[in-house]
């Protein structure tokens, strides 16, 4: 159901709602909606985040060593952003069912996807940072991982949060998420020959 993008101001409630999620303050999750257009809303921020995910493609793409072409690659890139965005709400439509947590579904993939926008924002910075070349050789590589671990302890907080479920459940939800995102990117990286 397509829904237009929302005003300057309702996407900087959002990213406030998740900034209050980062600092671990559950009413955050007020600012979020529970309708079925605020779930579709949300996936505008896929649009906000894609500059993003398209620079650190190309990037990678200027720095990998192999011979395949640059239209392959831009397919694959897409076909593979725009399933991380689609497979894992998909899935927990199922797993929220299968939880007895629908009623919370669509405010937790609402959340789940503004901050995403956040997520990739500080990602996208670790990334170049870590390319620049301006710290010790290793370091990038620590910090990177330094940084995966704080995406997934957001994201985690995200889920305890809005589906209220006990903390070991949502690391699960959390492990599944990770997994599914990295099946999704090694078929694009097997796309792209």
């Amino acid at each position: 159901m397509p829904t237009p993008f929302p005003p300057t101001a309702e996407i900087l409630r959002y990213l406030w709602g998740a900034w209050r999620l980062v600092r671990r303050d559950e009413q955050g999750m007020e600012v979020f909606g529970d309708t079925v257009d605020d779930f579709w809303q949300s996936f505008w921020a896929a649009a906000l985040v894609a500059p993003l995910y398209i620079s650190v493609s190309l990037v990678r793409y200027a720095f990998e060593t192999g011979d395949g072409s640059f239209v392959r690659f831009i397919g694959a890139e897409a076909a593979t952003y725009a399933n991380l965005w689609l497979a894992f709400p998909f899935i927990m439509l199922f797993v929220a069912r299968g939880i007895d947590r629908e009623a919370r579904y669509i405010r937790f993939i609402v959340a789940y996807n503004w901050a995403s926008v956040l997520q990739s924002i500080f990602y996208t910075a670790v990334v170049y940072i870590g390319m620049s070349g301006l710290l010790p050789p290793g370091t990038a590589n620590f910090m990177g991982f330094l940084a995966l671990i704080a995406i997934l302890v957001y994201t985690w907080f995200i889920t305890r949060t809005a589906l209220d479920i006990p903390g070991l459940m949502a690391g699960g939800l959390v492990a599944i998420d990770l997994t599914l995102g990295l099946v999704i990117q090694s078929i694009g990286e097997g796309l792209k020959g």
